[in-house]
């Protein structure tokens, strides 16, 4: 997997950073798609401006976790919880861009097979803790 950490606040990587003006057509495009004279840019928060719950879950818990998903596979890093706490729609980055992400997950695992995910998953039931799937980095589901 290459390149570096991916956008907490939107598409891609945090090191491929393309301006808008950069794209002229595209700002003709959106103003004409949108109806718009004139294209407002608001800028993301600052990460460190975010307030960020700790997890709930506890050491203990982590420690189960960890051990289902591997060393090195489950994180509470506050970044990758942010990533991880809405979808890329335009309606879940805006809040995010806001500094506003809805309720974070508690943490972030990364199953290295299937029988983690499914250690995982009946983990999680046994507990009552909800698990939100989502898509590798390198594309995969």
């Amino acid at each position: 997997m290459g390149g570096g950490p991916v956008k907490w606040w939107g598409w891609g990587r945090e090191d491929k950073l393309e301006s808008l003006e950069s794209r002229p057509a595209l700002v003709d495009f959106l103003r004409q798609r949108l109806h718009i004279a004139t294209l407002t840019r608001r800028e993301v928060v600052r990460f460190e401006d975010i307030a960020i719950a700790p997890t709930i879950l506890s050491g203990g818990e982590l420690d189960l976790i960890g051990d289902i998903v591997g060393e090195g596979n489950l994180t509470m890093d506050p970044r990758d919880r942010v990533a991880h706490a809405a979808g890329k729609r335009y309606v879940d980055l805006v809040p995010l861009r806001a500094g506003r992400p809805a309720r974070l997950p508690d943490a972030v695992a990364y199953p290295k097979d299937e029988a983690s995910v499914r250690r995982l998953l009946e983990f999680a039931r046994r507990r009552g803790l909800a698990v939100n799937p989502g898509k590798l980095m390198d594309g995969t589901t």
